[in-house]
């Protein structure tokens, strides 16, 4: 399972290679108490929309032959968890349409990918940490080019770009065959 974690958090980020938040990252401010109230949100709802619907999938619409509308089910559990968390946590956090985005996607991802209800809520939940990860990475990177440039300089979302594709570049070729299980 560590394997699995460390897999979607890194090597196969779903940030990085299918752009899920990638806008967000860029423009957020730094507001610890916030993001941290964010992050328990996100991660409350991707774990039990997908656990919902990944038992709804296996134990409804595959026996009746209907998996392939499984996207459309995992929506309406999202939006009824999203909407229930929101209540009980989100009272304070501005709302946002890419968290929105974010957590949906990771939800999907993991039901198309996940084995078994564990795996898929391992991979839910790797997807939602690699995101605010990289938060707080660009965040560190952002606050250390801003001593280096003048205001009259180079903008900080180039250097950002750049240090995304140095992360991209150094992950593809850092050897990940040790997370084979055979």
């Amino acid at each position: 399972m560590i394997s699995v974690v460390i897999y979607y958090i890194a090597s196969a980020s779903a940030v990085f290679f299918y752009g899920i938040g990638l806008g967000r990252t860029m423009s957020l401010k730094d507001d610890s108490s916030k993001m941290m109230l964010s992050f328990i949100k996100a991660l409350s709802t991707v774990s039990s929309s997908t656990a919902v619907g990944y038992l709804v999938n296996d134990w409804l619409l595959a026996p009746i032959g209907f998996s392939e509308i499984y996207p459309f089910v995992t929506l309406l559990i999202f939006l009824v968890f999203s909407i229930i968390i929101e209540i009980f946590i989100g009272v304070g956090i501005k709302k946002s349409s890419a968290e929105f985005s974010v957590t949906i996607l990771s939800t999907l991802l993991a039901l198309g990918e996940g084995v078994s209800l564990g795996h898929a809520v391992v991979i839910s939940v790797s997807c939602v940490f690699s995101f605010y990860l990289l938060i707080f990475i660009f965040y560190a990177i952002r606050n250390r080019v801003s001593f280096y440039t003048n205001p009259n300089g180079i903008k900080i979302y180039p250097v950002l770009f750049v240090s995304l594709a140095a992360v991209i570049i150094a992950i593809c070729g850092w050897n990940i065959s040790w997370l084979n299980v055979l």
